[in-house]
């Protein structure tokens, strides 16, 4: 498992980042009971930290992927409702990427490669997160300076 200083990030995204409104909002939205939310919320942030040690180059057995699938269907659904809150979205991502961006770029199942899915699954495996028991094929993110 991964463990060298990350300035702050893992706590920052584990205990410092609000998402209360955002979960609320896709609670709402998908129906989801609070437990549902709650796993869902986890499900998010564990991702947030997947995507960091990624473009940061941290787990060095796979390198920095060009593309990184978000892999469950509810992260994708509560980062769809974080974008949404768009003011808020950009500076959470300033504070976690270091000034970048994380990019949402949506592309079709045809287009996801098993090797997309499973290198994701891989960085999830290396830094010790629970992988998400909702797997889909169908989105992945880019890094924009």
């Amino acid at each position: 498992m991964i463990q060298a200083s990350d300035n702050g990030v893992k706590q920052f995204i584990d205990h410092e980042l609000d998402l209360e409104a955002v979960v609320k909002a896709a609670r709402e939205t998908h129906r989801w009971t609070v437990p549902e939310a709650e796993v869902a919320e986890r499900r998010y942030r564990d991702f947030l930290w997947a995507c960091w040690n990624n473009i940061n180059n941290r787990v060095p057995e796979i390198g920095s992927l060009s593309r990184f699938a978000a892999f469950s269907r509810s992260v994708d659904e509560v980062w769809h409702e974080h974008i949404l809150w768009t003011g808020k979205y950009r500076q959470d991502c300033e504070r976690i990427f270091e000034g970048r961006f994380l990019d949402h770029v949506p592309i079709y199942a045809a287009d996801v490669k098993p090797a997309d899915i499973a290198a994701a699954q891989e960085v999830y495996r290396r830094l010790g997160l629970a992988e998400p028991a909702d797997v889909i094929h169908e989105c992945v993110w880019a890094i924009a300076s």
